[in-house]
């Protein structure tokens, strides 16, 4: 089975993560993997190395430059035709509305999938894009969800409740388990001292991620705090900023992109993700795995994920978000971390790799 992925790019984003992840694994199971990357000058070497390394054959449309780009569709048709594949899968807008166009132009007899990694976008619920969407959505043979949540909110955007099918995200827990934590002090010298409390968000720094309200949160912690944020994007600039205008610039630490999350979540006293909303989020579900105590927005994607009430906050309340740091921070009692590594064994690779395979050799 020749299957073809399409996506924007392999920059650091959860979708472009799992990928790395989860092809390989595909390939495993006797697929043919490609993976075609729009534009390669925002992709992460790192990841194209690791797919190739693990032989999934990576190409790109073009070096640099717009992604809307009117072109696009006749670049994607064109490379097409120099293969052949069973499946076209698209991942991200807009990326998605270039294949499903590709499509319908030019009549295509691939199948082709399209997989919804959020709970929302700014054209959902946008009337002017309604039947936009309805038409670009219904171009998909099956159209694959990581939540119930992400579900229902399309079904009832797009109409097309027949071939929406609900596939959680899965993450290689084994190699999870094989990192080892690290010395915190290695990382930056703020990280020198005793009675430290680390916190670390790994996140990019772009919406719905919220930094700048977790910075906030910080500035009503104890001086003994350290948040520790990983990633890159946009927005990282302007929370370097404001931690020097809240005056806790000695106690964040700014890491850029990481290769080693798992070693660094085992490492802190506490993981935090802090957003307005997720798809379903693999960051928690790292977290949940760690061994450490997790604490996340209570919105769709961390709500559904995380197993108890004591690993969320309600957004906007940074005193009670302070509070609920410094209990879990310092929690000794194993029963809700227990309850954590329990919750993230529901969500394997395996069982993912199962799903995305049931739905290819289905024939639909």
């Amino acid at each position: 089975m020749n299957i073809l992925h399409i996506i924007n790019n392999m920059a650091n984003g959860g979708a472009e993560r799992l990928l790395v992840d989860f092809l390989p694994q595909l390939k495993a199971e006797h697929c043919n993997i490609t993976l075609l990357v729009v534009i390669e000058s925002t992709s992460l070497p790192v990841y194209i190395d690791e797919l190739r390394e693990a032989g999934v054959a990576v190409y790109f449309l073009k070096n640099s430059g717009s992604l809307y780009d009117i072109r696009l569709p006749f670049a994607i048709n064109k490379f097409l035709n120099q293969g052949r594949y069973d499946i076209v899968h698209a991942h991200l807008f807009p990326t998605f509305y270039y294949v499903a166009l590709v499509k319908r132009i030019f009549a295509r007899k691939e199948r082709y999938y399209f997989t919804e990694h959020s709970i929302h976008n700014k054209r959902i619920d946008d009337k002017r894009f309604k039947y936009l969407e309805k038409w670009i959505y219904k171009t998909f043979d099956r159209v694959i969800v990581i939540s119930d949540a992400i579900k229902h909110k399309l079904d009832n955007w797009t109409g097309t409740a027949e071939k929406t099918l609900t596939i959680r995200n899965g993450l290689n827990l084994a190699k999870l388990e094989q990192a080892a934590a690290k010395d915190l002090s290695t990382i930056d010298s703020v990280l020198v001292g005793h009675d430290k409390k680390y916190l670390l968000m790994s996140a990019r720094f772009d919406r719905p991620k919220r930094q700048d309200l977790l910075l906030e949160v910080v500035q009503r912690l104890p001086e003994n705090f350290v948040l520790i944020l990983a990633g890159e994007g946009p927005q990282l600039s302007n929370c370097q900023l404001l931690a020097g205008q809240l005056g806790i610039s000695h106690r964040v630490v700014f890491l850029g992109h990481r290769s080693d999350i798992a070693s660094l979540m085992k490492s802190v006293d506490l993981n935090i993700l802090y957003s307005d909303y997720e798809g379903m989020s693999g960051v928690t579900v790292e977290a949940l795995a760690s061994g450490k105590p997790f604490l996340g927005s209570d919105v769709p994607g961390i709500n559904d994920v995380a197993p108890s009430p004591l690993n969320l906050f309600k957004n906007y309340h940074p005193n009670e978000i302070a509070e609920k740091i410094i209990n879990l921070s310092t929690l000794k009692e194993n029963v809700l971390l227990d309850l954590q590594k329990e919750q993230s064994e529901k969500f394997t690779m395996k069982a993912m790799v199962e799903g995305y395979l049931g739905l290819y050799q289905s024939q639909g």
